[in-house]
């Protein structure tokens, strides 16, 4: 895996000077009814950013998962299915013809099934059952498009520009693996599987194949139209309102992450495909950062329950990881998240059309109003009872070191596809919003220092109040310990404040 990444890369720094470049390979499998059977490959800069980003997300999962998954039995077959997974998805990637497509599509799809009944409980069978059984339908829709197919003896994508018909049939396929409205119910009920399934399939695999392949099909699809971009936009609002409305801490990332996918459909349909696919990528790293932390929260508190779980027992890093993806998935200036939308707003601003316009706004919106609904829950649930927790260094370790891929993803894109950084036409506007943005964080930062008299230091493992000195009179200080989080400052704390209290004393005696 650290070859093929090594390999993409290198290859990558080619199409940085040559973006227009295109590399076909055809392999000839077999001749049967006047058809020659053939498996070709499109390399070109989009499928090599891409697969680079599937295979550094996968990398990262799989040390991930040494820890999440130590203690099941089944692990090696966890991490063969993973493999497989990932697999699919890089033959979908970066083939061009029906043959190849119909492999990785099903591969998906199968070892998706295998993945969501990984637990093997009652639960996780019903998932992945419902999974399959509407995943198949789509799957059938690719078969009746290769019947077609059949009728021109070729399986070449370029030889179809005029033929309509497979383009309803691979949208409507594409509808499934994106969950759109008909055919959603099956993605929340997908988050049975282990959070590094979620994870991988959420943010660059299962749930982004149909939109990376009607993306790499643009030229044909001719996919600019009114009904699309309007069934995209109430997918999306029934998914954000529920966001709002769950408890449910995968089900509420899982409803985000449909809301992003129907964005970039709805981006699409305003044919802005460079907007798409920056998106894409961004959406994907953040997207399963958000998954780790979450996975991460649930192995330590050991429920899914927003409201039982106890954010102030984390490692401060991880903790910070989760604030960085809740805020770029927002769209917060200067992340990742923020470069990504900005270009897929400012090309619809400058249609100059007032529907649209009141679409962007509602979905920012409600964007905002789920992701910082996290914040405020948290926030409040500070627990009286602490229990001991396992903490495993492997697991934070993956999450910052995705979070600084992340974290720079926004700029690397940005620099590679687009030329400008800021649109003309509206950059006093961004200043303006800046600004107030800023404004708001300093008065934010003052209102709380003001009328807010407790000093909260976190992420330690007991819960000490000191009330003897006078400098904490009117105030609280809570040290809520974690095993091995820094161990020797509070010790060190512990025996300054003995040795003071000792100084203390004599000296009274000594009076």
């Amino acid at each position: 895996m650290f070859f093929m990444l090594w390999l993409i890369f290198k290859i990558l720094n080619y199409y940085l000077f040559w973006p227009m470049a295109e590399i076909y390979l055809e392999w000839k499998l077999f001749e049967k009814w006047i058809t020659d059977w053939t498996f070709i490959m499109k390399f070109d800069s989009f499928s090599l950013i891409f697969s680079f980003v599937v295979l550094l997300i996968t990398i990262h999962i799989f040390f991930y998962s040494l820890s999440y998954m130590a203690l099941e039995k089944e692990n090696l077959n966890f991490f063969m299915l993973m493999f497989f997974f990932m697999s699919s998805m890089l033959i979908l990637i970066f083939s061009f013809n029906l043959s190849s497509i119909l492999i990785g599509w099903d591969g998906l799809g199968i070892t998706s099934f295998l993945l969501i009944c990984f637990y093997h409980s009652n639960l996780s069978m019903n998932s992945s059952l419902i999974t399959v059984l509407i995943n198949r339908v789509g799957d059938l829709m690719i078969i009746m498009s290769i019947c077609i197919y059949l009728i021109f003896s070729t399986w070449n994508l370029n030889f179809f520009f005029s033929n309509s018909y497979w383009k309803i049939l691979f949208i409507l396929a594409s509808f499934k693996k994106k969950a759109q409205l008909p055919f959603s119910n099956w993605l929340p009920k997908a988050m049975a599987a282990p959070t590094p399934v979620s994870s991988l399939g959420h943010s660059s695999t299962l749930v982004t194949a149909g939109v990376y392949m009607i993306f790499r099909l643009n030229p044909i699809m001719i996919y600019k139209t009114k009904f699309m971009f309007y069934l995209c936009f109430f997918t999306m609002l029934l998914k954000k309102i529920m966001a709002i409305l769950k408890f449910d801490l995968k089900e509420i990332i899982a409803f985000s992450t449909l809301s992003h996918i129907k964005i970039m459909f709805m981006s699409m349909s305003l044919s802005n495909y460079t907007g798409t696919f920056f998106h894409l990528c961004t959406h994907a790293l953040f997207k399963a950062l958000i998954f780790m932390c979450a996975g991460y929260m649930i192995f330590c508190s050991g429920v899914q329950d927003i409201r039982k779980i106890n954010f102030y027992l984390l490692n401060p890093m991880v903790k910070f990881a989760f604030f960085y993806s809740i805020m770029t998935m927002i769209g917060v200036p200067f992340l990742s998240g923020f470069s990504s939308k900005e270009y897929i707003i400012d090309n619809a601003m400058e249609m100059n059309s007032s529907i649209l316009n009141l679409v962007l706004f509602i979905s920012i919106l409600l964007t905002s109003m789920y992701s910082l609904r996290f914040i405020v829950i948290f926030k409040k649930n500070f627990a009286t009872k602490f229990k001991m927790v396992y903490i495993n260094s492997t697991m934070s370790k993956s999450i910052i070191s995705l979070m600084i891929f992340s974290l720079f993803s926004g700029s690397i894109l940005q620099w590679m596809f687009l030329t400008l950084n800021f649109s003309v036409v509206l950059f006093n506007l961004k200043i303006f919003l800046i600004g107030i943005l800023f404004m708001m964080m300093l008065f934010f930062f003052f209102f709380n220092f003001w009328n807010y008299k407790t000093f909260q230091f976190y992420n330690l493992f007991f819960c000490l109040y000191f009330f003897s000195f006078k400098f904490f009179n009117n105030k609280k200080i809570y040290i809520c310990l974690e095993k091995n989080w820094l161990f020797f400052s509070i010790n060190f704390i512990v025996q300054s404040m003995n040795w003071l209290n000792k100084v203390f004393y004599q000296k009274i005696l000594l009076f």
